[in-house]
Parts: structure tokens; C-alpha cells; sequence
């Protein structure tokens, strides 16, 4: 969790397994073909990031991600398994071409979902393409 005092404002989940609630969404072909090749003692999830009103998009994006970053690339795993569903920022997710494991509905809840195997180099990648599109890549507004 985050706290700004005592108020908790933010939090993430990074689970080692066993069994990862991500590869759950994912038909079994695509779920037996990952760990056919992908052992799970060299694998975490990063999921269930959330936020509330006592934290602002910009805290959010300076302080709570570059710690979920540190957290998921020290946590000592090869493949960090992570999700975005159909919105705009899932073009940001791909920029740095973490390995598909899966591009459809999901068998949990139906919306459309993508489920990347992230390496550590990727993910940190991600996250500077993510940083940058949210704050250099912003139109000026005509004064």
C-alpha cells in the first residue's frame, strides 16, 4: 500500500505465485504454451493497481509507479506478467514489445484483455514511454 499519512491512497499487488491470477484470463492454449517454456519460479505478476482521490494523477505517475518499477525489477524474476485492457494507453504498453501472451476476452470477466510477459529492461521501458507520452507528449492548449 500507499500512504499519504495515514490515509492509504494507492497499492499493487506483485505475486510470485504459485499460480498467477493473470494467466487465469487466458485460454488454456495460450496458458500451457507460457508455462510450457516460462518457469514459474523465474515469473511475478504486477496487478490490482489502484488509486483513490487522496492521491493526484501526478503523485501518482512520480512517486507510486517508479516505486511498483524498483519493486518489480529487484524482486529478482525474469518475467514480470502484466495486463491493460482496450483503452489508449495499451499502444503505450506495447511500445517496448514485452513478449503477448494473450490478446482477447477475458475468461474471468469478458472484456477485451492483454496479458504481456514483461523482462525487467522492458518494463522500465514501458514505464519511461508511459511517463513520457503523459507529460512531454501533451498538446498545449491555445492561449
Amino acid at each position: 500500500g500507499v500512504f499519504r499519512g495515514e490515509q492509504l491512497v494507492a497499492g499493487y499487488v506483485i505475486h510470485n505465485g504459485p499460480g498467477f491470477y493473470l494467466l487465469d484470463n487466458v485460454p488454456e492454449a495460450d496458458r500451457a504454451a507460457w508455462i510450457a517454456v516460462n518457469a514459474a519460479s523465474d515469473t511475478c505478476e504486477l496487478s490490482m493497481i489502484w488509486r483513490n482521490r487522496g492521491i493526484s494523477d501526478v503523485a501518482f505517475a512520480l512517486v507510486v509507479w517508479p516505486r511498483i518499477i524498483l519493486d518489480c525489477v529487484t524482486n529478482g524474476r525474469r518475467h514480470i506478467l502484466g495486463s491493460s485492457y482496450d483503452n489508449p494507453l495499451n499502444q503505450r504498453y506495447q511500445a517496448a514489445q514485452p513478449a503477448m501472451i494473450y490478446a482477447g476476452p477475458s475468461l474471468v470477466h469478458g472484456r477485451q484483455n492483454f496479458i504481456y510477459a514483461y523482462t525487467r529492461p522492458k518494463l522500465v521501458a514501458t514505464f519511461f514511454v508511459n511517463f513520457a507520452g503523459k507529460f512531454l507528449g501533451r498538446q498545449r492548449r491555445p492561449a
